[in-house]
């Protein structure tokens, strides 16, 4: 049963992602652009695979052990890594290699703006840039595998605070 919610939980908020990523491509740089910069900072997968663990402290018989919570949380972030992954090189990599370098390039025109608004000094625009710089190559299979090992470790350490957070709280059946 935690197995199958994991692959549930992991999917749904993989193939979620992955239709968005997708949808805001096709309506435009700007619009994918927001729908990044608003993924970065809303915590929207942690919130549904924190919703699955939930739904396994309150609908299973027995209350699971904190074990049982992490290896949920861990599953349900593998499959959800792996479609993003998938979903991001697919894009990136393979059907718009150009798509890295207009992103960048529409990222950095509207930072230069509003740092330029904010009134930026010439040094501050040109660190902006030379960052900038670094990030307009396509995607390669390298760089995704680095990737997904980075936000896997990333992943270990949210599927330990869900399966803290669930363990510790209670509910009234359980107390």
């Amino acid at each position: 049963m935690t197995k199958k919610l994991s692959l549930i939980t992991g999917a749904t908020a993989g193939l979620l992602y992955a239709a968005i990523l997708f949808a805001t491509w096709r309506a435009g740089i700007a619009t994918m652009a927001s729908f990044l910069t608003i993924y970065t900072y809303l915590p929207a997968v942690l919130f549904i695979i924190g919703a699955g663990a939930w739904w396994l402290k309150t609908n299973l018989p027995e209350e699971p052990d904190f074990k049982t919570f992490l290896q949920y949380a861990l599953l349900a972030y593998l499959v959800f890594e792996l479609l993003y992954a998938a979903a991001n090189y697919s894009l990136f990599g393979v059907l718009d290699k150009s798509l890295n370098n207009k992103l960048v390039e529409h990222l950095l025109a509207t930072t230069r703006t509003k740092l330029l608004n904010g009134g930026a000094g010439k040094d501050q625009l040109e660190a902006v840039e030379d960052l900038a710089n670094t990030g307009r190559l396509p995607l390669t299979l390298k760089q995704t595998a680095i990737g997904l090992g980075q936000n896997l470790v990333i992943d270990f350490l949210k599927s330990l605070f869900i399966a803290t957070i669930t363990k510790q709280f209670r509910i009234g059946k359980n107390t």
